[in-house]
Formats: structure tokens, sequence, C-alpha cells
């Protein structure tokens, strides 16, 4: 399962380069909130909506030391 979420990241993270906002309404979840360093906090309507607005301008992302949760029997996965 780890390696599955370990794809999708990658997926995520090349869908917020390329400002694919399809492929981030498939791979983020409806109640997505993403936690910004600054303590801003986005919703998933709210941040794909800021990375089409090139509010965020990813582009290019080197991730390091991700860890990823596997919670309950629900496939639940936390990704830091």
């Amino acid at each position: 399962m780890t390696s599955e979420i370990e794809l999708m990241e990658e997926r995520r993270w090349q869908a917020m380069i390329d400002k694919d906002i399809d492929a981030l309404n498939t791979l983020l979840h409806s109640q997505m909130r993403y936690t910004h360093s600054n303590a801003t906090v986005d919703t998933k309507d709210s941040y794909i909506t800021a990375i089409e607005n090139k509010v965020f301008d990813y582009r290019n992302v080197e991730t390091k030391d991700t860890e990823i949760q596997l919670i309950g029997e629900n496939d639940l996965g936390l990704v830091n």
C-alpha cells in the first residue's frame, strides 16, 4: 500500500507543477486540508484555485524524508 501512495504522491506533485486541474481533482480527497509552512490552511477547492491562478507556481519539487502512515482499515494514509 505504501508504494501505491508514493506513486500517487509523485503524480500529485507533477499535477501541481503542470497545473493539471483534472488530475488534482482526481487525486485530492474532497475533505483534504493543506497546511502551509506559515500555518495558512487551504481546502481542496481553495488550493486548486490557487494553483490554477498561479498563487502557487510550482516549477520543481524535490521531496526528502517522506513519511507515510497507514491508519485503520480504510486505507487512510498521512504523508509528511
